[in-house]
């Protein structure tokens, strides 16, 4: 997880299961859901990112040019659960399941399609405007809600949610909490 996104944390304890995870990420056999709250109203109800994206400078992420070197495929699905206006602007939840898992993925994904996440300090600095900047939010509003994995040497397939809404999010009204 990125250090400022709140939610499922998978910790492997030792080398062994940590090389079978790591195989099972790279085959895109662990399933990840993250809810998001983006800014504006642009974002239609449920379809796919696919933008190549590529390092940049200070260890962000950029979506590439067609045909540039070194880009990486990247999709993410999503479906926006709930949207509604915010002091003359719009707020969408969004359900997000990044398909590859690329370093702020997701991040990038929707601030290219013009719809950042609040509070992204790397990615959305132009909604910390307002009338964004006034919302109860003092964080990346970005949660991994939940992963499935397969299953993992003697465990059987399992799903982990996280259950527990940030701290800092618990004055929002309840339509807009993680």
């Amino acid at each position: 997880l990125d250090h400022a996104t709140s939610g499922v944390l998978l910790i492997a304890l030792d080398a062994r299961t940590a090389a079978m995870l790591s195989g099972q990420f790279e085959s895109r056999a662990v399933e990840k859901r993250y809810v998001a709250f983006a800014a504006g109203a642009t974002l239609p109800d449920d379809t796919t990112v696919t933008l190549a994206l590529h390092a940049a400078r200070k260890g962000k992420m950029r979506p590439a040019t067609p045909g540039e070197p070194g880009a990486i495929s990247a999709r993410t699905d999503y479906a926006v659960e709930h949207s509604w206006p915010h002091a003359g602007a719009a707020i969408a939840r969004v359900r997000c399941h990044p398909r590859t898992g690329r370093q702020h993925q997701i991040r990038v994904h929707l601030r290219a399609i013009g719809c950042p996440i609040l509070r992204d300090s790397h990615y959305g600095l132009a909604t910390f405007k307002p009338p964004y900047d006034t919302l109860p939010l003092s964080r990346l509003a970005l949660h991994a809600a939940a992963i499935e994995l397969p299953r993992v040497l003697e465990q059987p397939a399992q799903r982990v949610e996280a259950l527990e809404e940030p701290r800092d999010v618990r004055a929002v009204p309840h339509s807009m909490q993680m």
